[in-house]
């Protein structure tokens, strides 16, 4: 794999929020609003549609806009748990899935990282609360 994520992932985060504003009037109003005003902003400032701006920097721009604002705060948390519930891209960002039924995270994922130094063994961590 290249690094990046399939384009599944996204396509389900699109059918998520497709499937928001089909099941709820106000999401889809304020969703059509938000997008229409993306569209305005971009041929406002560069003549075209936002799809048809070649130059990343200036989509994001466009976006970063409209970051704070209700239907953009909406896609990005529907991406966000789109991909971080998907467990089908875990392994990408190094997450091993809930730890809880395993014992929590000190026994498994919190000593997993490379960059901090390896911690004091259960039992070492028991001898000092013991004193």
């Amino acid at each position: 794999m290249n690094g990046r994520l399939s384009i599944d992932v996204y396509q389900a985060i699109a059918d998520g929020v497709s499937a928001g504003a089909d099941a709820d009037e106000a999401n889809a109003t304020a969703l059509k609003a938000g997008l229409g005003e993306v569209v305005a902003q971009a041929q406002a400032l560069f003549g075209s549609s936002y799809v048809d701006i070649p130059d990343d920097d200036a989509r994001e721009g466009i976006l970063r806009t409209f970051q704070n604002e209700g239907f953009f705060q909406g896609v990005r948390w529907a991406a966000y748990f789109g991909i971080y519930n998907n467990p089908d891209v875990w392994l990408k960002f190094g997450y091993q899935g809930s730890s809880v039924e395993h014992g929590d995270y000190i026994d498994r994922g919190f000593s997993d990282i490379t960059f901090v130094p390896e911690g004091p063994t259960l039992e070492e961590r028991m001898a000092q609360v013991k004193g």
